[in-house]
């Protein structure tokens, strides 16, 4: 029945209608990309041959038309109704195969890739054909028939040891007569031997005396050689060095640093200008007040130059007012005149002084703080401050802390030692140790002192920290600044207060005469009033205008020339200094003076700076000093160059095994001492001993152990005896062994008797079990053998085995295989076979279904893939199969056609569900392949050479041997095989003439049977030369075996692989220890197995010419003896 026409309107998952038409009666390759509905074809046949078998989960709306013969069938689904009509009239369904075997007719990858509950189903079928009813596995499992693993072999060794047994006992009887007289012999020797036992203990003891001194004497000996310095060593002498140079390396540091804090203070000095000439405090005081005075001074002037101008313009107001009338009075006399306006002006100008004092003391504050006290409490916290350096406070403690340490380690090092003067160093650190706490007490009790005097002196704080105490100091700073100007400002008040008084008393003198002079002129001349006194009043103020005038000019001259002496002294400091101001004013002298008093204050300070850096400088020398001397004096109680730090390394590196050596010299003179007591009563081994004699000891000691090494033996000899003579006659035991004899020999018996019958009922069973497979092999068990060696170009054979297991045998590496064991390629084509088989045996009387295979190629290799395809287009023409493949590839309608030998019909299901064009073919041609060379008149070394054939390899089994060197008579016939049938090696050759395509291969039957013949020939040869060889053991046998444990798996297979697997040279190597601690039993467990499995074979390997012989003697039945002998040179001729 093929399938002409397949129309899909409704299908779960397929979510559109397609109709496929066109469908050939022979192949058919269906193309189209992932979800084109490739598998929905197989679904939709499915649901219309097998309604029962799929299960519909939605609407289905199917039809197809089939071809019988010459009926046309269509069958149509809507729903569960299924419909047949057989030319148009309806019919009931054709016979088909059993819904449980249609999957055989549509194989997918994943199908192939692991065989299912199709496959189960068709094995099961398959074993129970091979039954034939006969329950052989049972009558194998009896016990009548079971040979136990070394059976036999424990009843053999028991008689083995019965036997051994009764000798032993016949010897014994027979050898106890002839010792009798050896009782008092033995006993003479027994006290030799006691005697000579304890000769031994006393020159063992000697020798132990003699080693004892010995190496006490050379310990001496080293000892002498060591330097006499080592023995004042306390081992800590490299670490005190490196502490010792570390301090006086900090110190040269600190050193180093006082000196560029020195030359940095040296520098502000320099940059001052003032390094050889800076000015004394007392002429810069000086000059301070001189400038304060010149500042008083010329603020008076400038009220001189006001007053000058006022007298001015008065005298000029008066001498204008001085050009009465006529007829008026005249003036006064001028002296009277001038005297009145003296007195007048005298007045005025007192008064005016006096106000003008006046209103500067008013302005002065009442009482002010004393400056010197600000400065005493200055002076106190700034001695505070000087007691908190920190680098001489941390330098004390430091020096305090090491130098302690130091006599604590000193005093423990010379106590637990035991030197002499241990506390010599211990007191020098002491010293120093007590000298920096010294040090260190003083700065703190110096820091109380000054926080005491700062407390007396006014000052509180709430806590004396550095931050603080600073913070008050610059406060101070700022206080004394303002109290010393309010102190100047108290100093001008008090000398105005003075000067007051002056001006109260001449101011009541010239109130005095100035009524002196109201009585001599007649009237008063500090009134003003009208005619005379008028004229008197102008008179008197134009001369007193002048008077004044001039008066004012010559107090502004001597004002000029006393600011000028004030000034002076500036200038003359200034001009010591080389200090030029910017001009010659007050205010240039006095701004270059302020810079000249900063930079003398930089100098004091740098002063004050370098004197405490000095005293630190001199203060480090010194601890400098006394770190160098202490460092001399290490080397010097060691009688070493200073700084010679190799030969102190050396010494303290001498120390260990110095003291090492005295512990064993002390140690050997106690055991000498104590090897020695006891011996006194022995003068030779005393004298031996002194006299060193070691090499006499040792004889002595030798032959007195050779004689008493016989004294248990001897004693037990003795007892033995005794007891056996005693015992002799009474045991019975000659009779026992007897007995014990006969009783295993008979239980052998019984047990090779059972074997016999077990190995032949295991022989029959084997020989009917063989017979009737043989007989009785399913048919598609047979197909399948024969489709799976053409896909596998006949290097694979299978059948199945009496568990009903299927097997398959690799024909090149001669070994069985499980199916798990293939590869993917390989399992797949296996399946195929099987499946394709079963479809042939299942269409007995139904009709045939087209087979679908669903991408079942895309893992084979493109040797493989002609195979299947060969196989395939004899389905298809010889048996009429319709064969459907479904692809998404299309590069598979080119290997198609290539492997059809003719174009193929190829629908594109994306073309059917899209309604595009067919694309333009691309060339889908695929390679030629590689053709073989053909032999022509070369000779068959030649052309061999030329394609590569390999050497005969025995080792590796008949199947892998190539058929170059069976064939070398015929070559023509080796390049068809290779090249047309890709059968290269003798395994694949078997099959193939095992397999109904041998008579295509090699059609004439006589020549099959003669290359049949070689074949056995070869096989022969090949068991006959691995006898003796044994085959190679490597780490899977060695875990099958059970006897070597994984403990040992690592190392024993490494050991066969090094031996290129030759068993006996394992075993060999396992007896002489090859691996440690391989146990005996394990051994031999080992090799028991690898002898029954054929892997040991102790036999001795056959030359050439006894193989020869051999194969004649085996398979003379096969050939004549020339074809034979011809056959098997050609095989040592391949020989690598």
């Amino acid at each position: 029945m093929k399938l002409q026409e397949l129309i899909i309107t409704q299908l779960p998952g397929f979510g559109e209608g397609l109709r496929v038409e066109g469908l050939a009666p022979g192949f058919t390759l269906v193309t189209g990309p992932n979800a084109s509905g490739k598998s929905s074809l197989v679904r939709a046949l499915r649901h219309l041959v097998s309604p029962g078998s799929e299960s519909a989960n939605g609407a289905i709306t199917l039809e197809a038309r089939f071809s019988s013969g010459d009926d046309g069938l269509t069958v149509s689904r809507s729903g569960e109704q299924v419909v047949w009509q057989r030319n148009g009239q309806p019919t009931d369904a054709p016979e088909l195969p059993a819904g449980d075997f249609l999957r055989c007719y549509w194989l997918s990858m994943n199908d192939l890739l692991q065989a299912g509950d199709t496959e189960a189903s068709i094995v099961a079928r398959l074993q129970r054909e091979l039954a034939g009813g006969f329950d052989l596995d049972s009558l194998r499992q009896d016990p009548l028939f079971q040979v136990k693993p070394q059976q036999g072999q424990r009843e053999a060794r028991a008689l083995r040891e019965k036997e051994q047994a009764l000798a032993k006992c016949q010897r014994d009887y027979a050898h106890l007569d002839q010792q009798r007289h050896r009782l008092t012999e033995l006993d003479e020797r027994i006290e030799a031997a006691r005697a000579a036992r304890t000769g031994v203990t006393r020159t063992e003891q000697a020798l132990e005396w003699l080693a004892a001194r010995q190496r006490r004497r050379g310990a001496d000996e080293e000892l002498a050689a060591f330097p006499a310095a080592v023995a004042h060593l306390n081992g800590q002498e490299r670490e005190r060095l490196d502490e010792l140079e570390a301090q006086r390396d900090r110190l040269v540091q600190q050193i180093r640093d006082n000196e560029r804090q020195q030359d940095d203070e040296r520098q502000k000095r320099r940059d001052s200008g003032l390094e050889e000439r800076a000015p004394e405090a007392a002429d810069l005081a000086g000059c301070e007040q001189h400038l304060a005075e010149a500042d008083r001074r010329i603020a008076d002037r400038a009220s001189l130059r006001e007053r000058l101008d006022e007298a001015r313009a008065r005298e000029a107001n008066a001498a204008a007012a001085l050009q009465p009338p006529e007829g008026r009075t005249p003036e006064p006399t001028p002296e009277a005149v001038n005297q009145a306006g003296e007195m007048a002006e005298s007045l005025r100008r007192v008064r005016l002084r006096m106000q003008e004092l006046e209103a500067r003391l008013e302005n002065t504050e009442g009482d002010q703080e004393d400056p010197e006290s600000i400065r005493t409490r200055i002076n106190a916290l700034r001695r505070w401050l000087r007691q908190l350096e920190p680098a001489r406070r941390y330098g004390l403690l430091a020096g305090s802390a090491v130098a302690l340490g130091a006599s604590i380690a000193g005093v423990y090092m010379g106590l637990f030692y035991g030197l002499q003067l241990h506390w010599a160093p211990a007191l020098v650190a002491v010293v120093a140790a007590g000298w920096s706490t010294v040090q260190s007490l003083q700065l703190v009790l110096r820091a109380r002192q000054a926080r005491e005097r700062a407390e007396e002196a006014g000052v509180t704080l709430s806590e004396w920290q550095l931050e603080s105490v600073t913070s008050h100091l610059e406060e101070l700073e700022t206080e004394l600044a303002a109290a010393v100007y309010q102190q100047e400002q108290a100093q001008q008040a008090r000398a105005h207060a003075s000067e007051i008084e002056s001006l109260e008393k001449q101011q009541s003198q010239l109130e005095g005469n100035r009524q002196a002079l109201a009585e001599a002129v007649g009237f008063d001349p500090a009134l003003s009033g009208e005619g005379a006194a008028r004229f008197l009043k102008l008179a008197a103020d134009l001369d007193q205008a002048r008077s004044d005038r001039r008066q004012l000019e010559a107090r502004l001259a001597s004002q000029d020339s006393q600011i000028e002496g004030e000034l002076e002294p500036v200038r003359s400091l200034l001009a010591r200094q080389h200090l030029a101001p910017v001009d010659d004013t007050a205010t240039g002298l006095r701004a270059a003076f302020e810079d000249l008093k900063q930079r003398s204050e930089t100098v004091t300070e740098a002063e004050q700076a370098l004197s405490r850096l000095q005293a630190r400088r001199e203060e480090l020398e010194a601890d400098h000093h006394q770190q160098q001397e202490a460092i001399k004096a290490l080397y010097h109680s060691l009688d070493l160059p200073e700084d010679d730090r190799v030969a102190l390394a050396s010494l303290c590196d001498q120390l260990p095994r110095y003291r090492e050596l005295v512990t064993t010299r002390e140690a050997e003179r106690r055991a000498e001492k104590a090897r020695a007591e006891g011996l006194e009563e022995d003068p030779d081994l005393v004298a031996l001993v002194e006299a060193s004699d070691q090499a006499g000891l040792e004889e002595r000691l030798a032959t007195l152990r050779e004689e008493a090494a016989y004294y248990d033996q001897w004693l037990e000899e003795r007892s033995q005896l005794a007891t056996k003579l005693d015992q002799a006659g009474r045991d019975r035991a000659l009779e026992q062994a007897r007995f014990e004899r006969d009783r295993a020999r008979e239980a052998l018996q019984n047990v090779f008797d059972d074997t016999m019958v077990a190995e032949a009922g295991q022989f029959l069973l084997g020989q009917v079990d063989a017979a009737h497979r043989t007989e009785r092999e399913p048919a598609v068990l047979a197909d399948t053998r024969d489709r799976f060696a053409r896909f596998t170009h006949h290097r694979y054979d299978l059948w199945m085995d009496e568990r009903g297991q299927i097997r398959v045998r690799d024909r090149l590496q001669e070994r069985d295989q499980d199916l798990i064991e293939l590869s993917t390629g390989t399992h797949m084509q296996l399946l195929m076979a099987l499946r394709l088989a079963w479809v042939r045996a299942l269409e007995q009387g139904s009709e045939p279904l087209p087979i679908f295979l669903d991408e079942v190629l895309t893992t084979s290799d493109p040797e493989r893939f002609r195979a299947i395809a060969a196989s395939l287009r004899t389905l298809v023409q010889d048996e009429g199969r319709q064969v459907i493949y479904l692809s998404a590839e299309p590069l598979d309608r080119a290997r198609w056609e290539e492997a059809f030998g003719a174009p193929v019909t190829h629908i594109d299901l994306e073309v059917l569900r899209r309604g595009a064009e067919v694309p333009e073919t691309g060339d889908y041609r695929l390679p030629e392949q590689a053709a073989l060379p053909f032999p022509s008149n070369e000779a068959p070394d030649e052309w061999a050479a030329r394609i590569g054939v390999p050497p005969v390899q025995p080792g590796r089994g008949a199947g892998a041997i190539h058929l170059f060197h069976l064939l070398r008579d015929d070559l023509s016939l080796a390049h068809h095989l290779i090249q047309d049938w890709r059968v290269d090696r003798l395994g694949r050759l078997e099959t193939l003439l095992q397999q109904p395509a041998g008579a295509s291969a090699v059609p004439a039957p006589a020549y099959a049977q003669t290359l049949n013949a070689r074949i056995r020939v070869a096989r022969v040869w090949v068991d006959v030369w691995q006898r003796g060889r044994g085959r190679p053991v490597d780490r899977n046998v060695l875990e099958a075996s059970g006897a070597v444990t994984p403990k040992f798996i690592d190392p024993v297979a490494e050991l066969a692989e090094r031996l290129d697997g030759d068993p006996g040279a394992l075993l060999a190597s396992l007896e002489n220890g090859g691996v440690a601690r391989f146990q005996t039993n394990k051994l031999r467990e080992l090799e028991a197995y690898l002898e029954n499995e054929g892997y040991l074979d102790t036999r001795d390997p056959l030359d050439a010419a006894q193989r020869e012989r051999t194969v004649l003697l085996e398979a003379g039945h096969e050939a004549d003896a020339a074809a034979i002998r011809q056959w098997v040179a050609w095989l040592e001729a391949g020989l690598a």
